[in-house]
């Protein structure tokens, strides 16, 4: 007892000198319990993961965040004033612990993902001189910061003083995609090179506005949106890392917009984002095809109506095991976004957050035990503040199978028998009471403190929840 007593001072000396590590961003994580939550069935529990006075995003689609073990976390944040464009490669673990800056200067990096290996990380940069993006590679650390489109001086989007952006890395590990210009440009096409930075390729061929590329699982192809030659609405599109095999995937139909195309991580399935214009109202569906074109399948629809109806927005991630496709839905009746899950096989559309706050760039964890992280954006979070934080959604486990953490997410909403959700409407939310604040023991690691407060609360709280550890040590 005496040896456990002394280790808690030496914890307290320690944290109140300021030399404690792994609170995330320096501000600590929140417990919100089931604030915002749809189903509890399936959502344990939502953890803020950054509650710090910056603007902390990860992208809304291409690069997963989550390093391959699924232990990291890499994200930007606006580390400089509100009007600047300061933004800092960040690293975490998945709980906000361990939380790392990895560069540090005046201008925008963004756009991070880890190598497959989990060794290095790939990000672009803003180059302070032409203001045009530029792809970067560094060590996890931070350290051999690398500037891969100079490798390529004198060939590629560089050469002609155009941007390089969205840096995508093969699933093998050994090449990138890449963007010359935003979604938008006429100009805008697709580019492959050597993880190294060498050999760059345009890979698209005469098509215009190439936007929202993607991997196959087998690093052969890239999928990506393109505008039709014919009739000029955006389609889905696959062709060969050396340009070869361009092929269009969609159905070449007037008034309808494919885009969002994502490759399922077993190769069988496309998912990917369809708006049809052609009637009264525009409808928006998440669905999926082959890899070939065929087979394609509507699961889900919402009619763009004000103001009841919405969008449906999407896909946003498969589940490593091919079966769960995450994507979000937003609605006109109060402009929020919620989390859904659509599970292949049993056509079961799963709710996760309940659309009181605006839930939105949501990515899968690559491992087991799941777990989605997301971000909540100013104004519209679940501590009101204005800033961009990341949250994770923890699920609960499920308790009848052997070994939990074995058991995947489809799985155990099988078992524990999900209905279907037939309707998207906003009447079908649940009001759900905010758990009342808890000041969590040394066993949680956690820091219970109020997000957006001062700097000082984590600690005390922190302090105060290593004394309740003792007191229920000693009443044991």
């Amino acid at each position: 007892m005496r040896r456990y007593t002394s280790s808690i001072l030496l914890a307290l000396i320690l944290l109140i000198m300021g030399t404690t590590p792994g609170l995330s961003d320096d501000y600590g994580v929140y417990d919100w319990g089931t604030t915002g939550v749809y189903d509890t069935d399936v959502v344990e529990n939502i953890l803020q993961i950054t509650a710090s006075p910056y603007r902390d995003r990860v992208q809304c689609w291409g690069s997963n965040p989550w390093s391959p073990d699924g232990r990291w976390i890499v994200y930007q944040s606006r580390r400089g004033p509100y009007w600047s464009d300061s933004n800092e490669i960040c690293i975490m673990r998945f709980d906000g612990t361990g939380w790392q800056q990895l560069t540090f200067n005046d201008t925008c990096d963004s756009h991070a993902s880890f190598t497959p290996d989990g060794e290095r990380i790939v990000f672009q940069r803003k180059n302070p001189d032409t203001y045009e993006a530029e792809i970067w590679i560094m060590d996890t650390d931070g350290s051999n910061q690398t500037n891969l489109s100079i490798r390529h001086a004198g060939q590629g989007p560089v050469a002609l003083g155009e941007p390089e952006a969205k840096p995508m890395v093969s699933p093998d590990g050994t090449m990138i995609a890449f963007h010359n210009g935003e979604g938008d440009d006429e100009e805008g096409s697709l580019w492959v090179m050597n993880i190294d930075g060498t050999n760059p390729v345009m890979i698209t061929g005469t098509l215009e506005r190439c936007s929202k590329h993607s991997w196959s699982p087998d690093s052969a192809w890239v999928l990506f949106n393109s505008r039709s030659p014919v009739t000029g609405n955006s389609k889905i599109f696959k062709v060969r890392t050396d340009g070869s095999g361009l092929t269009m995937l969609s159905d070449d139909e007037a008034g309808v917009c494919e885009n969002w195309a994502v490759w399922s991580p077993n190769g069988r399935h496309i998912a990917y984002h369809r708006n049809d214009k052609r009637g009264s109202y525009n409808v928006h569906y998440l669905c999926i095809m082959n890899p070939d074109g065929t087979g394609k399948e509507e699961l889900v629809s919402e009619i763009e109506q004000w103001p009841s109806g919405g969008t449906v927005c999407g896909p946003k991630s498969w589940s490593p095991d091919s079966r769960i496709i995450q994507f979000k839905k937003y609605s006109y009746s109060n402009y929020r976004s919620s989390i859904y899950l659509y599970v292949l096989g049993t056509d079961e559309v799963v709710r996760l957050t309940d659309g009181t706050y605006d839930d939105r760039r949501a990515w899968f964890s690559p491992t087991r035990p799941y777990r989605i992280l997301f971000q909540d954006p100013a104004g519209r979070a679940r501590d009101n503040n204005s800033y961009h934080d990341l949250l994770m959604i923890n699920f609960v486990a499920a308790s009848d199978a052997d070994d939990p953490e074995d058991t995947d997410l489809s799985e155990y909403l099988d078992l524990i028998g999900i209905p279907h959700e037939g309707s998207f409407g906003e009447d079908s939310i649940v009001e759900r009471k905010k758990d009342s604040d808890k000041v969590l023991g040394i066993d949680c690691f956690i820091t219970a403190a109020a997000p957006g407060s001062f700097s000082a609360v984590p600690i005390v709280a922190m302090v105060l929840g290593l004394g309740i550890a003792l007191l229920r040590r000693r009443s044991e």
